[in-house]
């Protein structure tokens, strides 16, 4: 089908369009252009990312493990295609970030006030524009069901509307987690994932059980609304972090 065809295209799609956006925003894609102090400091940093990384992936995947354990293979198919559109669309501020990357890296080094004033500016933006397209996905999830695999999947629809808002939190994450490496702070981006992937795991064992893949789409949003909004605010390696995204960095 048309669908899993997508499905399929989507790496090498991905692929191709950070590799169009990197050059975009200023990257070379020649390797004798390659700065080979960077390329050395960022291999120094890459444990922590990967590391992240196969949390992100955890938080993103093991519920779907564990709903198939523990609500059955038919709740697991529902929530798997429920999931589906917004996974697509976590590409999206990823995407963005690697076209801006270079921007950011050129503003920081050249004025750390106007760096934060765009930050904030891209922040914003994320949040306006995900919450945006969260709210039509949410409106008719119903409608989105129905269009991407027919009636036989109507239960998916109240786990696509509960899941979500999850797009908000992943966009201002990924944005977050860019602004952490220019900082040099990898660690705390694996200490956040973690905080994510761990919340998630000890939540689902106790909700789906009871309420299904709904509960776990419910739980997704929580956890990560947890990990962009409350842990800034608590954990000591991110409260400056925090202070200059609301404009308070100078107090």
């Amino acid at each position: 089908s048309w669908l899993a065809a997508a499905m399929a295209a989507e790496p090498l799609a991905a692929g191709v369009l950070l590799a169009l956006g990197w050059r975009g925003g200023g990257g070379s894609l020649q390797l004798a252009a390659a700065d080979r102090g960077l390329a050395v400091a960022l291999i120094r940093e890459s444990g922590w990312l990967m590391f992240s990384g196969l949390l992100v992936l955890l938080s993103l995947q093991g519920d779907k493990v564990l709903v198939a354990a523990l609500a059955g293979d038919a709740e697991a198919g529902r929530y798997a295609a429920a999931l589906r559109l917004p996974e697509l669309c976590f590409q999206l501020p990823v995407l963005l970030g690697v076209v801006l990357m270079p921007a950011l890296v050129r503003r920081r080094q050249a004025d750390r006030a106007a760096y934060w004033r765009l930050v904030r500016r891209l922040a914003l933006g994320l949040g306006l524009g995900t919450t945006a397209l969260a709210a039509v996905f949410a409106l008719g999830a119903e409608q989105w069901i129905a269009l991407l695999y027919g009636g036989r999947f109507k239960g998916a629809a109240p786990m696509l509307a509960a899941h979500t808002a999850t797009l908000v939190f992943v966009a201002l994450g990924s944005l977050r987690s860019r602004v952490l490496i220019l900082e040099g702070r990898t660690g705390t981006i694996a200490l956040l994932a973690a905080l994510t992937a761990g919340l998630g795991l000890g939540l689902n064992l106790w909700v789906v059980p009871r309420f299904g893949g709904t509960g776990a789409a419910w739980v997704s949003t929580a956890t990560w609304g947890v990990c962009a909004l409350l842990a800034p605010a608590l954990l000591p390696q991110t409260r400056g972090m925090l202070r200059e995204l609301l404009g308070r960095g100078a107090a």
